[in-house]
């Protein structure tokens, strides 16, 4: 295998080893292929499963950042309140 290269399957199936699907690249070009393969998962945001916020919480608590409606406690308790409600 030549240094920093994977092998990549050209169509996406990784069950498909046939040399002509077959081809050396980078794991970067790798990746794009995956997404564009739709063989990827998409874990990223609130469907992460780590993930303790929704996309709708996170709009929230940027915009109170931005706009200083709360001070630095009430912000803090807020965002306790939420992480706790996602919890449940």
């Amino acid at each position: 295998m030549p240094q920093g290269m994977e092998a990549c399957h050209n169509d996406g199936n990784n069950l498909n080893n046939e040399l002509e699907n077959l081809r050396w690249d980078t794991h970067k070009n790798n990746i794009g292929d995956s997404i564009i393969h739709g063989t990827m998962v998409d874990n990223s945001g609130s469907r992460h499963g780590m993930s303790k916020l929704n996309e709708s919480q996170v709009r929230i608590i940027k915009y109170l950042l931005k706009t200083k409606v709360l001070d630095q406690t009430e912000y803090q308790q807020y965002l306790g309140f939420l992480v706790k409600q996602s919890l449940l």
